[in-house]
């Protein structure tokens, strides 16, 4: 139905909160939440192998929720708000591999390399990203993970 979210579209809709993303507004953030919202209605947070999904698939979940989570953080930090630290899901990270270790044909699952790829500085974003909450509470004494 066209008036149900998919990864297309929740890649277009974080595009326009990226956009936003200097605003002094609160528009960013609001395009965010809507995002999240629709990322979590068709399950972005639970990991795809959850559902018995091609490992394409499982990748492409797991690039775009460990981003909209990233952004999340940082426009949550623009604004003064805090982040719940552990509002993750189940999701994993994504792979340390390049594009072309994936495809709808690959039988042989992929593996992590020990190595700088295509995915290596999202994934360093994405974990600064998900410990700036347990870092800000550190810095400014707060024991309450609010």
């Amino acid at each position: 139905n066209q008036y149900f979210p998919c990864l297309a579209r929740l890649t277009y809709a974080f595009s326009l909160g990226m956009l936003s993303f200097s605003n002094s507004g609160r528009s960013g953030w609001t395009l965010h939440g809507v995002t999240i919202r629709a990322a979590q209605s068709i399950g972005l947070q639970r990991d795809g192998k959850n559902f018995k999904l091609s490992q394409l698939e499982c990748e492409q979940r797991r690039r775009t929720w460990g981003h909209i989570q990233s952004a999340d953080t940082r426009v949550a930090e623009d604004h003064g708000l805090s982040v719940p630290e552990n509002d993750y899901g189940d999701t994993e990270l994504p792979l340390n591999i390049d594009d072309q270790c994936l495809s709808e044909t690959n039988t042989a699952p992929a593996v992590s390399q020990n190595r700088w790829t295509e995915t290596t500085f999202s994934l360093i974003v994405i974990e600064i990203n998900r410990g700036r909450p347990a870092l800000h509470r550190s810095l400014v004494g707060a024991d309450d993970p609010e």
